[in-house]
């Protein structure tokens, strides 16, 4: 469910771009159990400068104590 709220981050920043161009490394850093909550916040980190033609962004979750549950590096082909 996590990976599903870092996509949808994702989503609301790059928009239909993410659905069809996009990639994302993701890393579980912490368990997360029923009932938990959690909050998704992300930034986009502009054009990759691997020649790709990529625009990146990184997306974190965390629990109320700020406990991060979840990083993810992701990208889509620029539009």
């Amino acid at each position: 469910m996590t990976m599903a709220y870092a996509a949808h981050i994702l989503e609301e920043c790059f928009g239909t771009a993410w659905w069809t161009s996009g990639r994302m490394d993701i890393k579980f850093t912490n368990p997360v159990w029923p009932n938990d909550t959690v909050v998704a916040r992300g930034v986009n980190t502009g054009p990759l400068e691997d020649g790709s033609g990529r625009t990146g962004a990184f997306v974190w979750l965390t629990k109320p104590d700020k406990t991060i549950v979840l990083i993810a590096n992701a990208s889509v082909v620029h539009a």
